[in-house]
């Protein structure tokens, strides 16, 4: 019953500009996890802390999950059942395995949009900056010279390169479901 309306929060909160949440997460990152100046809580600015629960409370991968998990076949978790399957045999030996390439795709996808964020560590981070705000730290350098500025910028490129490249067949492979997993 309150799936529907849970999804529909969820759609909503997908639909928010990042402006907007930028005030009450620098709020709640100050004081975690109470976000009120009240003295309890430990601040997470300076950390990466923010940034990789961020990428975990991803409203797309909430999405993406749900519609993965709603498109696998019953008849695996029927047929293990039958077999007398735990749930959590059910979820870590059948369902886990089945959705993998839409974990790996958006494992792949966080890492990829937290390598570039901009945004986030230009909110939080001060010492530890990470390579996209390095990179326009640099640009205001006017000691560096630009073609050391564009060698960062193909530097800070090559990873997420990788990483595609690595994972190309996981990415573009799609799901082939053979039989049940045991």
């Amino acid at each position: 019953r309150g799936s529907k309306l849970l999804f529909t929060l969820v759609v909503w909160t997908m639909m928010m500009p990042s402006q907007i949440r930028m005030v009450p997460n620098y709020i709640s990152y100050l004081h975690f996890p109470f976000a009120a100046d009240n003295g309890w809580g430990v601040s997470l600015l300076d950390t990466y802390w923010p940034m990789w629960l961020g990428a975990g409370a991803d409203t797309f991968a909430v999405l993406l999950f749900k519609n993965a998990f709603d498109a696998l076949s019953n008849s695996y978790v029927e047929a293990a059942k039958i077999d007398g399957c735990s749930n959590y045999g059910v979820f870590f030996r059948i369902m886990l395995p089945l959705a993998m390439p839409v974990i790996i795709y958006e494992s792949i996808g966080v890492l990829s949009a937290a390598w570039s964020d901009f945004f986030t560590p230009l909110l939080v981070l001060d010492k530890n900056a990470v390579v996209p705000l390095k990179i326009y730290r640099l640009q205001s350098d006017t000691s560096i010279q630009m073609n050391t500025y564009f060698m960062a910028l193909v530097f800070a490129s090559i990873p997420p390169f990788i990483i595609f490249a690595v994972f190309q067949k996981r990415i573009l492979g799609g799901i082939n479901i053979g039989g049940v997993k045991g």
